[in-house]
């Protein structure tokens, strides 16, 4: 599984309740709950590069969710 994240950011569960002392690299118990054996990327659909890595990436999926506002894969 493959979990394409925004570029600068992240996911924003990677920070929320995050303690040095119990998670792994100060990962947020959540992100780590939720993101067991996923692989990560980060893309930016803006440019080019990441539009072509995404639509790469879209090819060889059985199943896409995605989480954006109405509207915007469209565009």
């Amino acid at each position: 599984m493959i979990k394409v994240e925004a570029v600068e950011r992240g996911d924003l569960t990677r920070q929320l309740g995050a303690d040095p002392a119990l998670s792994e690299a100060n990962m947020g118990v959540s992100f780590l709950a939720q993101n067991t054996d996923k692989k990560s990327v980060t893309g930016n659909l803006k440019v080019p590069q990441g539009r072509t890595l995404f639509l790469k990436l879209l090819c060889t999926a059985y199943v896409f969710v995605g989480y954006f506002r109405p509207g915007v894969m469209k565009r």
